[in-house]
């Protein structure tokens, strides 16, 4: 069994390929639910994850913390959180215990064992980012099959459902997530693949900026003082997702509501011309990430056959409305298409491709991706004792782009070169490393010995690091890490993860 996962930011599912060819969900195993939160409560040796974890918190919510959002710091090697007995989880530990719930629902649901899983991400997920999805998915034990951008997993998934057979179309995917926001141009051609031409996006923008917007406005109606508990923020968090939701449907312009904070309850009404004056502001910068792409894409808007709408703060009708208009493009060209399940879909499909499934033997096999970010060495000037980037690589080249520069040690001393990998999307000030590069030590060290450093994309987005003797046309031994102790922090956070048990009362998790 092979299946796709979207692991998001809000909630996560997992898809998986039925025997007629389309994709079905695989629902919690005991809330029938669909989307399970990415939520989690840490206890002694066990953890509640999804409702579980939220129904655990509304009883126990003095005595308990719900943790969330855990995937915005991906990448971050601060730990999230410290549990009863004093361990420090970090991000990726958290999303591996999401990622054991999901993947017991599905062995339970299809009674097979898991065999594989295409695991989604933003496209704009630099490489640290973009590693620790692959950490947590190795915490879990879950067999990764590789990853997927999530645009092109939901492209993937509207091609199948809408695209012509033979004819190539090009679509702009607007995927507004609950913590994410991705803006990606691609083609789609049956038989010859997808190619990304563009992508852009924002690690910390998407449906969490609009239930603040809400949050705000109860909070000011309950006004000062009030004891904010742990409990009552949830409340607050909660009605507004829900007033969130309810203004999705057009026809609601004002939602008259009962709202319960604690010890404290009123009637508030909720205008969409207020609410809707606040979340343009959010759409404003999703609007200019999307010109941006656009401009980077090179492809006349009239050449654009589907603007796809991905995600579930997406169906907002302010949304397709802003989209429209900012970007001067006919409404009816603005699609929903499953907005919730899209991503997960695509991801099944590309498993249930990857499984040989007959059904899906006609489908676009080549996936052609483009990097979100300038990759390049972050390196001192020896002319000038500042610190200089060199970019190999830019921002939306092909996935197979590389890059080299050579470099020189500055004495007889030196048999090692530390370089700095960063990645960033426009401004070299605002870059961030990836990881320091450790080259050597050198067999015959002396002044201005050349070692070539060459700089490659994998398919999934990672970026791999060779370093070449020119003198010897060899490659030289390097080590390359993130954290000062990569591999102790993997084994003591799976060590974590795996004497967790997950959602399960006197039941041994393997």
């Amino acid at each position: 069994m092979k299946i796709g996962i979207d692991l998001g930011t809000t909630y996560s599912l997992a898809a998986y390929i039925e025997r007629d060819g389309q994709p079905a969900l695989v629902p919690d195993i005991h809330f029938r639910k669909n989307a399970t939160p990415s939520t989690i409560c840490l206890g002694n040796g066990s953890a509640l994850v999804g409702w579980q974890a939220e129904g655990k918190f509304e009883q126990s919510p003095e005595q308990i913390r719900l943790l969330s959002f855990f995937k915005r710091q991906f990448g971050n090697p601060e730990p999230f959180a410290i549990d009863s007995a004093g361990n420090a989880w970090h991000p990726e530990a958290l999303a591996a215990l999401v990622l054991k719930k999901l993947r017991n629902d599905a062995e339970k649901l299809i009674g097979a064992k898991l065999q594989g899983v295409i695991l989604t991400v933003p496209a704009h997920f630099n490489d640290l980012q973009r590693r620790s999805t692959q950490i947590a998915a190795a915490m879990a034990d879950i067999p990764l099959l590789g990853l997927l951008d999530e645009p092109v997993a939901a492209a993937l998934h509207y091609g199948v459902a809408h695209a012509n057979k033979g004819k190539e179309r090009i679509f702009f995917v607007y995927d507004l997530g609950g913590g994410t926001f991705d803006a990606t141009v691609l083609s789609y051609h049956p038989q010859a693949g997808i190619d990304v031409l563009a992508q852009d996006g924002h690690t910390k923008l998407g449906g969490r900026e609009f239930d603040e917007i809400l949050q705000a406005y109860i909070a000011q109606q309950i006004g000062e003082p009030f004891h904010w508990s742990a409990y009552a923020l949830l409340q607050l968090r909660k009605a507004a997702e829900e007033i969130k939701i309810e203004f999705s449907d057009p026809a609601k312009f004002f939602i008259r509501k009962t709202i319960l904070i604690g010890n404290w309850h009123n009637e508030i009404t909720f205008s969409r011309q207020e609410f809707e004056e606040q979340a343009c502001k959010v759409l404003q910068e999703t609007i200019a990430i999307s010109r941006r792409c656009l401009f980077e894409a090179k492809i006349p808007l009239e050449s654009i056959d589907a603007f796809l709408l991905v995600g579930g703060s997406s169906m907002m009708p302010l949304v397709k409305q802003q989209l429209a208009e900012g970007l001067g493009i006919d409404p009816a060209k603005v699609k929903l298409h499953q907005p919730l399940h899209a991503v997960a879909f695509g991801a099944a499909i590309r498993a249930g491709q990857l499984s040989g499934n007959d059904k899906l033997s006609d489908l676009p096999d080549g996936f052609r991706g483009v990097t979100g970010y300038h990759a390049g060495i972050r390196s001192v000037n020896p002319s000038t004792g500042q610190f200089q980037i060199d970019v190999l690589i830019r921002k939306n080249a092909s996935l197979n782009s590389k890059g080299m520069k050579t470099y020189y040690t500055r004495s007889a001393q030196q048999d090692h070169l530390l370089l700095d990998l960063v990645q960033y999307f426009d401004h070299p000030e605002d870059a961030v490393s990836v990881g320091q590069m450790v080259i050597g030590p050198l067999a015959n060290p002396r002044p201005n010995y050349a070692i070539e450093v060459c700089l490659e994309h994998t398919s999934d987005g990672r970026l791999q690091v060779r370093a070449i003797d020119q003198q010897t046309a060899r490659e030289v031994r390097h080590t390359f890490s993130n954290r000062d102790t990569e591999t102790s922090f993997f084994l003591q956070q799976k060590a974590l993860v795996s004497a967790t048990m997950v959602n399960m009362v006197g039941e041994s998790e393997r």
